[in-house]
């Protein structure tokens, strides 16, 4: 308790401020297979709008807690070898929290930053589509009858700049999302193992409540 009163009263001494973050994630999936395959996915673009907030324990550190609508996904080329390529992507749409870590350093007005720290992602939605021969076929993703898992546990890491606009905080930052859960859940022992990555890119703003 002693810890926590510790804590809360070094948040309340720094500056609390909210925020919006907007960007694009450049999103794939990494297949783990041992049956030589070598299945590799390109990536594709999807949006990943936020909510976010920093608590500043001291100057330099803070704890920025996020909500992300998030979108990811691949696209997949398969060539069959007798000249029929199947063209198929897939999105997903996620509700995904990050707590992450940030450290800032530089002058008042310009400042470099990192930032990492653990995420989890659940599914809301998505499709795939596939185009062969020219004919394109789409379907909703069905996360059970499909064997995807909505839960998805990932780190987040990154870095950025950020500049004093007044008395918001203007920044623009890159990410890259290391997803650590399997997601697939066919139940077939003999099935790749799937694990989200993405890229992103962000530009937002945080506006200060208080001191």
């Amino acid at each position: 308790m002693l810890a926590l009163a510790a804590v809360a009263t070094t948040i309340q001494a720094q500056t609390t401020s909210f925020g919006l973050r907007a960007g694009l994630n450049s999103a794939t999936i990494n297949f783990e297979d041992e049956t030589g395959l070598g299945i590799e996915p390109d990536s594709r673009i999807g949006l990943d709008l936020a909510l976010m907030a920093s608590l500043g324990i001291t100057e330099e550190f803070s704890i920025q807690p996020e909500l992300h609508f998030i979108q990811k996904g691949f696209r997949l080329d398969l060539d069959f070898g007798v000249g029929d390529v199947v063209e198929s992507q897939v999105l997903v749409n996620y509700l995904e929290i990050p707590v992450l870590a940030k450290y800032a350093f530089g002058g008042e007005t310009l400042q470099g930053f990192v930032n990492g720290g653990p995420s989890i992602g659940y599914g809301l939605s998505g499709k795939s589509k596939a185009k062969s021969n020219g004919v394109e076929e789409e379907e909703d993703l069905d996360f059970k009858e499909d064997g995807v898992k909505r839960t998805d546990f990932s780190f987040v890491f990154g870095g950025g700049l950020s500049i004093k606009a007044g008395p918001a905080t203007v920044f623009l930052d890159i990410r890259y999302l290391l997803g650590l859960t399997n997601i697939d859940d066919s139940g077939d022992d003999d099935s790749p193992k799937q694990r989200n990555r993405g890229l992103g890119f962000g530009l937002g703003v945080l506006f200060p409540i208080g001191e």
